[in-house]
């Protein structure tokens, strides 16, 4: 990450800590229901990369 500009290690810094807070959330959400808790973290999951994907290509962009 040393090599990632400082914007782009604090968007992906509070990136985390979102979905950090999401996760803890779902986990008292759905404490009865382990797999609805499951396939809502996956998503979550997936949705995550995106937003990384989506903010390294506009680090990529601005670089050039």
């Amino acid at each position: 990450m040393q090599n990632l500009s400082k914007k782009l290690q604090i968007d992906l810094i509070e990136l985390k800590a979102k979905y950090a807070f999401i996760m803890d959330e779902l986990e008292a959400t759905f404490a009865d229901a382990y797999l609805s808790k499951s396939l809502a973290k996956q998503r979550l999951a997936e949705q995550m990369m995106l937003e990384i994907e989506r903010i390294l290509s506009e680090q990529g962009g601005s670089d050039n």
